[in-house]
């Protein structure tokens, strides 16, 4: 079946130019330096009187979480940071202790350097780019090159599983994995009413959460920041797209495909 391309843009004059992330940091060849009993020690250390309740995950999503508690606190760390020198340690305790927003900052680019070993368990994954209505694939690379000069193509898209039969309240139509260097598109949007430009405008906005840093303010990490809000207008159709979905919101809502 051909897939259709209906209203895809003509080229533009659009120039775009991504904002960088740190350069990713040389291969990590060698062991860590602390062990998980190590990292505890250290950080109970820096908080003298505060009892540390320390896990090591490999949870890609949540590279690094913290709880107060009576005594003290229950930390959660990715496996990457035993890897880390006493700096990183202090940039540590100072984020659990006063949700510093330097210290905040200097962590995101810690974890941005080592984004390539940031891994969850090891699955193989099964890209499903051919839809019944859009070619994924084509869809990114028509976007890679006309916006993002070709530069992205480390990236991978798929589309999404359905997440089953029932009556939503909610849809989430694009999502940006980035331990995994993966966009995944919800197929309600691969049906015959559905405007290329559309499509594309989620494509666009997932692409841009690979190229613009997050904020850090209060502690809390800011994806949709002022950058990326002002990069994202930049699209022909945003506005346009935007209306469209929250027009169409039932129809979507509404989606029963039988994708697995």
């Amino acid at each position: 079946m051909e897939k259709i391309r209906r209203g895809a843009p003509e080229q533009t004059s659009f120039d775009f130019t991504p904002v960088r992330r740190p350069t990713a940091a040389q291969p990590l060849d060698r062991p860590p330096a602390l062990d998980a009993q190590a990292m505890r020690r250290a950080l109970q250390r820096r908080l003298p009187g505060k009892e540390i309740h320390l896990t090591i995950t490999q949870n890609r999503t949540r590279v690094l979480s913290y709880r107060r508690v009576a005594e003290g606190y229950h930390v959660r760390l990715h496996q990457i940071f035993l890897h880390g020198d006493s700096q990183l340690i202090d940039l540590i305790s100072q984020y659990i202790v006063t949700n510093n927003e330097q210290a905040g900052r200097a962590l995101d680019r810690f974890i941005n350097e080592h984004r390539e070993h940031i891994v969850s368990r090891q699955r193989a994954l099964r890209l499903d780019t051919d839809g019944e209505v859009y070619d994924l694939q084509a869809v990114f690379d028509d976007l890679n090159m006309r916006y993002f000069a070709g530069k992205l193509g480390a990236l991978r898209i798929t589309w999404s599983r359905d997440g089953g039969r029932r009556r939503r309240r909610s849809i989430r139509l694009g999502v940006y994995e980035e331990g995994a260097k993966l966009i995944r598109i919800h197929p309600a949007l691969d049906q015959d009413f559905v405007p290329y430009q559309v499509l594309a405008s989620i494509v666009f906005h997932e692409m841009l959460h690979a190229v613009v840093i997050p904020d850090r303010k209060n502690g809390r990490r800011h994806v949709h920041n002022k950058q990326f809000r002002k990069l994202e207008a930049f699209f022909p159709h945003h506005k346009e797209s935007e209306n469209w979905i929250s027009k169409h919101l039932d129809l979507l809502l509404s989606y029963r495909g039988s994708r697995k």
